[in-house]
């Protein structure tokens, strides 16, 4: 596993900087800059290329995958097996050609109407494929002498920084869309000059057919099997090649274009396997020659695991950010939506089955690899053929995830029997639950809107995807490769306590979610957060917390409300009283009585709600959960009993100082009540800005209340009478403790309360005699 980890590590590398420089290019300038039938044209072409280039070498680099072992020999050019490729390809193209011309008219009748386009440009095919079966040829042999890295660097990242360039220029208008195409045209001929430069140099290149030796027996398996697998080394790819040309056909190159871009994004997390295989391939094929199955069971097990983990993180990280993916694109291609997910799934399977396909196509049984890839062929077409016309591109997508699905299937299992080998283990589920867990985690936060905030978003919900996913699976040491991977990356600090480190550093980040896990009503708030914030405020709606059922008017209230109330215990108090008295100024619907009723079941409880519509809410509330001994008075509590012109505002927000929906509501004098009582263990003031008032009037009635909590309102506009508040503490014999829910950065700058324009403080008070 060595040689195959360290380069599939660094074909990775550049394989992810490609993604990103495709990701500029095909993700963001192509759908941009391009119409969808330009964009469709591009994609086609490239389909029929990449299955032209399998065809044009009939068979040969599968072949040589099997049976290059018994072609090495390095002083002899490994008996002219590069000659030979070179011979075959040639041949291959020359065929290939000729049937492009001879279709032509078939093609351009099927085409000109819904891909005129395409027919401009059909004859372009025949240099793309030169082009990309010869960097084949090269890129094979140099993996076939362990050297995959190079191949991964011009074609995955090379070939897609001269694609930038190409459509930047079209951009400022220094080209052309024909002259673009050129441009995109010398982007595939780039890394075939530079891989064949590569193996000339490093492995050496002769034309010379005295090198070229192939026993007679080698000679008739070499030709049967590259018969066999003429097309199965495509498999990787044939699908969505199919899925393009039939959505051509049947759609055109509009569709086509949109379904082209679905996929690239959806086949993002498939890079790494791709890498893997290059080198796998030639270790397998040596270990048969070894007859060593124990080794190859052991890169089957642990490919499978390591491509999975991978897989999933890329897969969830796209799925998650896909709706700010979409705010990018032009009209049209939301269409595309769930082609990304499904081929995204397709790609994830075939990842975590992993090399089943290299174990099969390089055993005794190479045979039956090459059937089931005619089957899958056959039952793609098949399957697109019923599901496209249908359901158009979401149904080629469909298909592709069902085939890639089915055929792993079948190859797993044949390999299990054949050979003993399934390389799947309870690690597998884990890894899958985790990424399910950390996608739902991912997609709760609400998304932005503007190109500055759903770049920074992007940023944000990848990072914290990876250090979630990530930090799981390392945690969990789930692979013992990626385990040892960061503990060599981290091995200069390997004195520091990481485990600490990295919890603390958790802690630090993520310290209110630490906080809400801690304990059982934390997590109840986490709940009711994913399950209700995301409602439209202000819908009332049944919710069950807990014993208590309640009627709410807004979600997102209700979960802090919820917090502050249950979780955090605000208003919890010691008291030896047998009957305390509770005066609950500004009840709301009634989640704090439910509260002093639970915590002080013998307690009399006094609830004002001056908003009418939350008045009778709060006494359904109560009835709903058999809380009695209440005494609910619907007034507003104030200094006099004249009544006061009230307004509703937001659902947790309405205050005398609100002008939204006003009205004239009744009112107590509060100091009356408090005057009546011998003793108050509780009194809560949570009345919307008129507390200051309320308690400047009662300033020679608190004397026998042994609690107070006081949420103070500052609304811009108005006079802020903090200062008045505290005196009136200190003056009545009271200690307090003053907390806010926000912290604001800047707040010279940052002058109001963060989702609230009238009010620019808002503190909690909680006073306390000793």
């Amino acid at each position: 596993m060595g040689i195959i980890k360290r380069q599939t590590i660094l074909s990775s590398v550049f394989a992810y900087a490609g993604t990103g420089v495709g990701f500029v290019t095909q993700g963001l300038l192509f759908p941009k800059l391009l119409t969808q039938e330009q964009v469709g044209l591009v994609g086609l072409l490239l389909a029929w290329s990449v299955g032209l280039a399998q065809f044009a070498n009939l068979g040969l680099n599968g072949a040589g995958n099997r049976y290059f072992p018994y072609f090495r020999d390095h002083d002899r050019q490994h008996n002219g097996y590069l000659l030979l490729s070179l011979l075959t390809t040639f041949t291959g193209v020359l065929l290939c050609s000729a049937l492009l011309v001879a279709f032509r008219p078939l093609m351009v009748e099927r085409n000109l109407e819904k891909s005129a386009l395409f027919v401009d440009y059909y004859f372009w095919l025949i240099p793309l494929t030169l082009f990309t079966v010869a960097f084949n040829v090269f890129d094979n042999y140099a993996k076939l002498l362990y050297d995959s890295v190079p191949g991964s660097l011009y074609q995955l990242f090379i070939n897609r920084l001269v694609i930038l360039v190409a459509i930047i220029a079209y951009w400022f208008n220094w080209l052309s869309f024909h002259q673009f195409m050129v441009g995109w045209m010398v982007a595939f001929l780039t890394p075939a000059v530079l891989m064949g430069i590569r193996v000339a140099q490093k492995h050496g290149f002769s034309v010379r057919s005295r090198y070229l030796s192939v026993k007679p027996e080698l000679r008739r398996q070499v030709f049967r099997y590259a018969t066999l697998s003429w097309l199965t080394a495509l498999s990787a790819n044939a699908i969505q090649i199919i899925g393009s040309i039939m959505v051509n056909d049947t759609a055109g190159l509009k569709s086509t274009g949109i379904y082209t871009i679905m996929v690239y994004f959806g086949s993002v997390i498939a890079l790494p396997a791709a890498s893997l295989y290059k080198v796998a391939g030639t270790i397998i094929a040596d270990a048969w020659k070894r007859n060593d199955t124990a080794h190859i069971a052991d890169v089957y097990a642990r490919s499978c695991l390591n491509q999975l983990i991978i897989g999933m993180l890329v897969f969830v990280g796209i799925a998650a950010n896909l709706p700010n993916v979409f705010q990018w694109l032009p009209a049209g291609y939301e269409a595309g939506y769930y082609v990304v997910l499904w081929i995204g799934l397709g790609k994830l399977i075939d990842m975590a089955t992993g090399v089943n396909g290299v174990i099969l196509a390089t055993s005794r049984y190479y045979a039956y690899d090459s059937a089931f890839f005619i089957a899958l062929i056959v039952i793609t077409i098949g399957v697109n053929a019923w599901l496209i016309p249908r359901y158009g591109i979401n149904g080629a997508a469909v298909g592709a995830a069902f085939v890639t699905a089915l055929y792993n299937f079948v190859r797993t299992v044949f390999v299990w029997v054949a050979f003993g080998m399934q390389p799947f283990s309870g690690r597998f589920v884990v890894v899958i639950l985790i990424g399910l867990a950390v996608w739902w985690l991912a997609v709760q936060y609400p998304y932005g809107n503007g190109t500055v905030r759903v770049m920074a978003d992007v940023v944000l919900r990848s990072g914290l995807i990876t250090l979630l996913f990530g930090g799981l699976v390392i945690g969990l040491k789930l692979s013992p490769d990626l385990n040892q991977t960061v503990t060599g990356l981290l091995k200069p600090f390997a004195k520091a306590n990481w485990n600490k480190i990295i919890m603390r550093l958790f802690r630090f980040l993520f310290k209110d979610l630490f906080r809400s896990l801690e304990t059982p009503g934390g997590r109840q708030f986490l709940w009711l957060l994913l399950r209700y914030a995301d409602r439209p405020r202000n819908q009332p709606f049944q919710a069950k917390v807990g014993p208590f059922r309640f009627r709410v008017i807004d979600g997102l209230s209700f979960a802090w409300q919820y917090k502050e109330i249950f979780t955090d215990e605000f208003y919890r108090f010691q008291t030896t009283e047998a009957t305390p008295v509770i005066y609950d100024c500004g009840a709301n619907i009634g989640m704090s009585v439910a509260y002093f009723r639970q915590q002080y079941p013998t307690a009399r409880i006094v609830a004002f709600e001056a908003d009418p519509a939350v008045g009778a809410i709060l006494a359904e509330n109560l009835a709903t959960n058999s809380i009695q001994n209440v005494e609910v008075i619907h007034k507003a509590v104030w200094t006099n009993g004249d009544g006061v012109d009230f307004g509703s505002g937001e659902a947790d927000a309405g205050s005398m100082y609100s002008t939204e929906s006003q009205q004239r509501v009744p009112s107590v004098r509060l100091r009356d009540y408090l005057l009546r009582e011998p003793r108050i263990d509780m009194l809560k003031m949570d009345i919307e800005g008129a507390e200051a008032d309320v308690l400047a009037d009662c300033h020679d009635a608190l004397g026998h209340v042994q609690n107070l909590f006081i949420e103070y309102h500052s609304y811009v506009g108005h006079g802020q009478a903090l200062a008045g508040i505290l005196t009136l503490l200190e003056t009545n014999g009271f200690r307090y403790y003053i907390d806010t829910n926000q912290h604001r950065t800047r707040p010279f700058l940052t002058r109001r309360y963060k989702g609230n324009d009238v009010m620019d403080l808002q503190l909690n008070v909680f006073a306390y005699r000793v």
